[in-house]
């Protein structure tokens, strides 16, 4: 699993994983939750509008559903590719924060291999998100260091759940490229079951 408070840098890290793990398929979470909200009000969400509305359109019984769907997929895909989650649990709201993590019978069924977490100085990700908000709320580095807090804690809870290590990379100041292939070290180093992992 890969995950991280907004701004961390997961969506260009899985996008560049992709480039150097055959087979992979990364699973976007918030892309496949947008589809689901889609499916079931008729309306068109902008990635954006979810980001912004987040808890407006987005209920807990929405989010229950779509874990276990992803659970019974999880099964199928593995058997053919490399899998790489793509998720947060921790979501910034307008009353605070709202955590809807994997309970632990879905974290049994998850088998994950490790769980890398995503880290970045509070400064930094203030301003990916004021340069890209893309819908995300604007942020103070005290509410960066909290939202970081609090997925990191989220994090260690998967970790312990599905009994596999995490891996904090921090992103601060390295490029995406040297990202990525810490993201590869570190897995094959615990023996992830990648079927092949070679460089560019």
């Amino acid at each position: 699993m890969l995950t991280g408070a907004p701004g961390t840098g997961k969506s260009t890290l899985a996008g560049l994983i992709q480039q150097i793990v055959k087979p992979l398929q990364t699973v976007d979470y918030g892309q496949l939750l947008l589809e689901r909200l889609e499916q079931r009000t008729g309306s068109r969400i902008s990635y954006s509008q979810l980001r912004k509305l987040s808890s407006d359109v987005v209920s807990h019984k929405d989010v229950e559903k779509l874990d276990a769907d992803l659970i019974s997929e999880l099964g199928r895909l593995r058997r053919r590719t490399n899998v790489v989650i793509d998720s947060h649990a921790v979501t910034r709201e307008r009353f605070g924060y709202r955590i809807t993590p994997y309970s632990g019978d879905q974290l049994r069924k998850l088998r994950l291999d490790a769980v890398v977490c995503l880290h970045c100085d509070p400064e930094v990700l203030v301003n990916r998100v004021q340069a890209n908000p893309g819908g995300r709320p604007s942020v103070s580095p005290e509410e960066a260091r909290h939202h970081q807090f609090l997925q990191e804690a989220v994090a260690l809870v998967y970790a312990i759940g599905c009994g596999c290590p995490l891996f904090i990379v921090d992103n601060t100041r390295r490029s995406a490229d040297e990202v990525a292939h810490e993201f590869i070290s570190v897995l094959t180093k615990v023996k992830a079951r990648f079927r092949s992992a070679s460089p560019h």
